[in-house]
């Protein structure tokens, strides 16, 4: 009978350290996955902010060269602004890049909704 409890204390103990280890491991790995998960969704952040910028450059480019858009366009291109100025301000990330840019739309915007759209 000793021995039985004797051998189920040992088996016990083992179990025990067997359970910290996993929990360990569990810990590590969840680490792993969040650690991931945040340059994943960095890199996200770093593509939509590049792909905003670009849209945002094009459209005011397009438009000094004479391509006349709707006011749809303009809406949506301007929305396209306010959601980069907001997730720049938001990643504390640095504008410059699309200043110029944005200032020429939103001007050709205020003309446009005085004088009227092309379309």
């Amino acid at each position: 009978m000793k021995k039985d409890i004797n051998q189920i204390k040992h088996d016990q103990e083992n179990y025990q350290k067997e359970v910290r280890i996993f929990q360990e491991e569990t810990v590590d790995m969840r680490k792993k996955v969040i650690d991931a998960l945040d340059e994943l969704k960095e890199e996200m952040t770093d593509s939509n902010i590049v792909q905003m910028r670009h849209n945002i450059i094009d459209f005011a480019s397009s438009v000094r060269h004479q391509r006349d858009f709707d006011k749809e366009s303009y809406d949506f291109i301007l929305d396209n602004i306010s959601n980069y100025e907001a997730l720049i301000e938001k990643t504390g990330r640095k504008n410059g890049k699309v200043d110029a840019a944005a200032k020429y739309i939103r001007s050709r915007y205020d003309e446009y909704m005085v004088n009227g759209f092309p379309y």
